[in-house]
């Protein structure tokens, strides 16, 4: 802890991202084997520089006009949809928050690392129904939702790598259907493979990147004493943020200048704290005993 005048401060250090934290890969994956590429479905596989760019680039070869309607879902049905999500499906087609008879398209987020334990049957309707559904899987991968890992249900689903993996750009997207993305320039070809690149080396991993985020997930529930802020429905999850209901302001985050405070959402006092694997456990441990110790 580090006192500045009359204010104490924590020097904990978590970001959100695993790429500020890729030295540090190799620890986190000790000296486990490497299991393979996790997937459990034959899928074809095309690389962007972002995923924002792929769903734009898919949803364009869908041949939607204005009268369609792409339905955005996410786990918890609040306010906040996130603009990478709602503007790109806008420049295509109409763009609703609850299945219509016009809906083309769905478009399942599955949000913070929270799918609903739901989906596989929702999205075996939606499909029968004729409704093609994608899955935002920016936040959660390799992760066994009933019968299947999350990714595997829809026609598609999209991954975003610098949200995943230590990968610092970089969007995949497996479709059931051959697809062809547009041609990309040089910088974006490069970041592309750059992304592909990442995936190859870290994919292999993600069950132990996603067993490091539970073990955070479930030191700041212990240790935090707030109540939970988690989507009504049943989920299945490996939770990218941490969230937490602070009403009463327990947390002071101004004295984290160097914690990423999540601001991802349209909902008064909540706490979002990323799960990042790659980030020591030590500096969860130290916000964890900072906080008991200003509530003391």
């Amino acid at each position: 802890m580090l006192s500045t005048g009359t204010e104490t401060r924590c020097d904990a250090r978590i970001s959100w991202s695993p790429w500020s934290n890729r030295d540090r890969l190799a620890e986190a994956i000790g000296d486990e084997g490497v299991p393979g590429w996790p997937f459990d479905s034959s899928r074809h596989e095309s690389w962007g520089p972002t995923g924002r760019w792929l769903l734009g680039s898919w949803l364009e070869d869908l041949g939607l006009d204005r009268s369609d309607v792409v339905t955005i879902l996410t786990t918890s049905q609040e306010q906040y949809v996130s603009i990478c999500v709602s503007v790109t499906a806008f420049n295509h087609a109409s763009v609703a928050r609850v299945v219509t008879d016009r809906t083309r398209v769905v478009i399942a987020i599955h949000e913070f690392g929270y799918v609903d334990a739901a989906f596989p049957g929702q999205c075996e309707e939606w499909r029968a129904s004729g409704i093609i559904v994608v899955e935002d899987c920016a936040h959660v991968a390799g992760l066994t939702v009933g019968s299947a890992r999350v990714g595997d249900y829809g026609d598609a689903a999209l991954f975003s790598m610098p949200k995943i993996i230590p990968a610092s750009t970089g969007g995949l997207l497996r479709t059931r259907k051959p697809f062809h993305p547009p041609a990309m320039d040089e910088t974006m070809s490069a970041a592309a493979m750059d992304g592909k690149a990442a995936a190859e080396q870290s994919f292999p991993y993600l069950d132990r990147f996603n067993a490091l985020r539970l073990e955070r997930h479930r030191l700041l529930r212990d240790g935090l004493g707030l109540p939970p802020s988690e989507p009504q429905r049943p989920t299945v999850s490996v939770p990218w943020y941490s969230m937490f209901v602070d009403e009463e302001h327990r947390v002071d985050t101004a004295a984290f200048p160097n914690v990423f405070w999540g601001q991802a959402t349209l909902e008064a006092n909540r706490l979002q704290i990323p799960t990042n694997p790659l980030v020591p456990l030590s500096q969860y441990e130290a916000l964890v005993a900072h906080v008991q110790l200003a509530n003391s």
